[in-house]
């Protein structure tokens, strides 16, 4: 086991080097996002329930059998915890990570001293709340069943057409270019006429709805676009600022959790960057979403943060466990037993449980 345990060392990038003062390090197994590993441990809980009030009944042979399967059980969660908090303070805390929520990140240092950066976000929120009028009109259109506006509907779009026309008469204070303040112009005057037409007629088909929208895609793309380029440019500055104020940090090691509160998205801006900044593989490796379903700034943002570690461990340490159990880096990143759900449900016959 000596020379597997060093070949997996070698192939996780030196993962289990030493924390400083915490002793030597030790090779690790790469633990699935919870979900994974835990398959491995069967289903939780006792495999019979007794019935309230009544004397027990003498369990079966067989229930008894799978009873006796408890402390495997037992074992390998209590086994796993120990083997997570081992590997969160003796590997995962001898090297950067950086927590990364919405337009901020903190960078926790191996000394354990967090370094705070937020985003200026002046042009990013310009670029965003001057494309959303097409999707707020689009939401209010769509609380109806027919062509028919509602009361409320022509409410709502009056309320939009006041903000829009506020906001139309300081656009060109905003602090961006001249291309861009133009471009907002259009977005808002292309809107504000869409939304006028609609509420004196009390109809929005979907034919007018497109020769409203049509013009303005590559507007909204250009504003996206630049929205973007405001994330990746202040990222990846600030990135190399903090590679040259800490120059003995082991920065080839690491760690990045991007934390969001809703499912994560494909293409999500700041996963890209990361993935891009540290050459990640197609699987998560160093650079891990955390979805949670609370709040993640204010007072929750310590626990989210803390969460967060533990999950960018258990996928570091499964990431370990993966190459030397199953010789595949990739395995436990998924539902361990869906290669071969994939492989049963392919030789079943078309569903025909909807029937169009």
């Amino acid at each position: 086991m000596e020379t597997a345990w060093k070949n997996t060392r070698s192939r996780s990038r030196s993962r289990s080097r030493s924390r400083k003062g915490k002793g030597a390090g030790a090779p690790y197994l790469k633990a699935p996002r919870v979900a994974a590993v835990l398959a491995l441990a069967g289903v939780a809980g006792c495999s019979h329930q007794a019935t309230v009030g009544a004397a027990a009944a003498p369990l079966s042979p067989a229930t008894a059998a799978v009873d006796a399967l408890l402390p495997l059980e037992r074992q390998f969660r209590q086994s796993y915890d120990e083997a997570v908090e081992y590997h969160r303070e003796h590997v995962v805390f001898n090297a950067p990570i950086i927590t990364q929520d919405l337009l901020n990140m903190t960078l926790i240092r191996a000394n354990g001293e967090r370094v705070r950066f937020e985003m200026d976000k002046t042009v990013y929120r310009i670029m965003a709340r001057t494309s959303h009028p097409v999707m707020g009109v689009f939401s209010v259109l769509s609380m109806g069943e027919d062509d028919s506006l509602s009361p409320r509907q022509l409410e709502r779009l009056g309320e939009y057409r006041d903000a829009i026309e506020t906001a139309a008469a300081h656009v060109d204070r905003l602090p961006v270019d001249r291309g861009a303040r133009e471009r907002i112009e259009r977005i808002l005057a292309a809107t504000a006429d869409y939304v006028a037409r609609t509420t004196e007629t009390g109809n929005a088909s979907d034919e007018d709805f497109a020769r409203y929208i049509e013009p303005l895609r590559p507007l909204i793309a250009e504003n996206l676009r630049r929205g973007a380029l405001e994330q990746l440019d202040q990222f990846n500055a600030q990135m190399r600022r903090w590679k040259a104020a800490y120059p003995d940090e082991q920065w080839e090691e690491l760690r990045v959790v991007v934390m969001g509160f809703h499912q994560p998205r494909n293409l999500y801006t700041l996963k890209q960057f990361f993935r891009w900044l540290l050459a990640e593989p197609e699987h998560e490796s160093r650079v891990v979403f955390a979805e949670f379903q609370h709040s993640i700034f204010g007072e929750k943002r310590a626990l989210s943060e803390a969460l967060a570690i533990d999950l960018a461990t258990k996928v570091d340490l499964d990431l370990i466990a993966s190459a030397v159990v199953f010789d595949d880096e990739t395995y436990l990143g998924s539902d361990v037993m869906g290669r071969a759900a994939r492989q049963i449900i392919a030789t079943w016959d078309e569903s025909d449980f909807v029937v169009n």
